[in-house]
């Protein structure tokens, strides 16, 4: 009896968190990255962006920019870190401020990445 009223609230939890997300409205997040002190793209960067409060039900994204340095990702609304490399094996930059994305509107950054990374 107790076995099945654990997993019953388990069950609940899971269904519980996977509906507080399911509110949530989506947004874009847009932009180019480039290099500090000289302005010009990153061919191909690579960005890992997760939510500022970890979630179980909402994982950390990596996107891949185009040889411009170009990318969008649309994510759940909310604010997000965000980590910039020239490859996925590293090493990677971590942007100082979190971005907020707003559920139903375009958020566009412009990251400026240092020369070494």
């Amino acid at each position: 009896m107790i076995k099945r009223f654990s997993l019953l609230i388990v069950i609940l939890l899971v269904l519980g968190l996977a509906a507080c997300q399911g509110g949530k409205t989506k947004g874009n997040l847009m932009g180019v990255v480039t290099r500090e002190g000289t302005g010009d793209p990153v061919p191909n960067p690579v960005l890992i962006i997760g939510r500022v409060l970890k979630s179980p039900t909402v994982p950390d994204f990596t996107v891949h920019g185009d040889t411009e340095g170009r990318f969008e990702v649309t994510l759940l609304e909310g604010n997000y870190t965000v980590q910039i490399g020239t490859s996925i094996s590293g090493p990677f930059f971590e942007w100082p401020d979190p971005v907020p994305v707003e559920g139903g509107k375009t958020t566009i950054r412009a990251f400026q990445i240092p020369p070494d990374i």
